[in-house]
């Protein structure tokens, strides 16, 4: 795989730290209340809960996904075995939250909690470069 598949993978570092910007969830109502990734760490355990470190996480693994992203350019494929792990992380820690958030404390499904709590853009944008991050990661570790 040329270059081209790392630049995706910088691209999915960039989009899950700007997922984190956007609306994470949109909680009942009318109007909904709508909170970005970087409201729920701010607010931390006084608005939300135990889990409210998750979004910054996301931050810094996207960050680092970008870094090692620009190394595996450079020929190191474990750069690349570390970007697939770091994917995996981006993509599986946003479902993480909202399970340990939303559907556990509640003892309820999954389907119950999307009746009340959708996830928002920025939730999906962190999964989806999340994914493109282990896709990348993944291809440079098989050259």
């Amino acid at each position: 795989m040329s270059s081209y598949g790392q630049v995706i993978g910088i691209l999915g570092g960039i989009l899950a730290v700007a997922g984190l910007f956007l609306t994470w969830l949109s909680v009942g109502g009318t109007p909904p209340t709508e909170v970005t990734g970087w409201e729920i760490y701010e607010e931390g355990a006084t608005l939300f809960n135990d889990y409210y470190f998750i979004p910054l996480i996301v931050l810094i693994l996207g960050i680092v996904a970008c870094i090692t992203s620009v190394a595996a350019m450079g020929g190191d494929k474990s750069a690349g075995g570390i970007n697939a792990l770091l994917g995996l992380a981006i993509m599986a820690l946003p479902l993480v939250y909202y399970y340990m958030t939303w559907v556990e404390p509640w003892g309820i499904d999954f389907s119950e909690a999307m009746e009340h709590i959708k996830m928002g853009a920025g939730f999906w944008l962190c999964v989806v470069g999340g994914f493109l991050v282990m896709a990348s990661g993944a291809a440079k570790r098989d050259e």
